[in-house]
């Protein structure tokens, strides 16, 4: 059976995009997270096999906000445990935002970092979002 150059196109951009979504919650870290569990816990889970004395272990950076009466804690979760102020150059695809929201784990990942972008008008993304 011959494919076509579209039908080719197409199973490499479905192929791509199927390797993107894995690798992007590819840490068991993040995958072994449940919605509900408190931020103590998503603490835990995501600063398993960090160095002591961390406060924040592998994130690489917390933002919060507060809106429509909820408290928002932002943490960009770096597998790598590197910190933005000693190396600001790393970028957003190498970290995965964990939301939790009234100290509850609201989500995890880009898209329903990007849904809070747009329904709250939070600026979580270091750089603007590619269209």
């Amino acid at each position: 059976m011959l494919t076509t150059p579209k039908r080719r196109v197409a199973m490499f951009a479905a192929a791509a995009l199927t390797l993107m979504l894995v690798s992007a919650c590819s840490d068991s870290r993040v995958r072994d997270l449940e919605l509900g569990m408190s931020k103590d816990s998503v603490l835990l889970v995501i600063g398993a096999g960090a160095p002591e004395g961390d406060s924040l272990p592998n994130v690489y950076k917390r933002i919060q906000y507060f809106v429509d009466s909820k408290f928002f804690d932002i943490f960009l979760f770096d597998p790598k445990n590197r910190k933005s102020w000693l190396d600001p150059l790393v970028t957003d695809k190498e970290l995965t935002p964990i939301i939790v929201v009234q100290d509850k784990l609201e989500g995890t990942g880009w898209s329903y970092a990007d849904e809070l972008t747009q329904k709250y008008k939070l600026q979580i993304r270091t750089a603007p979002a590619a269209r």
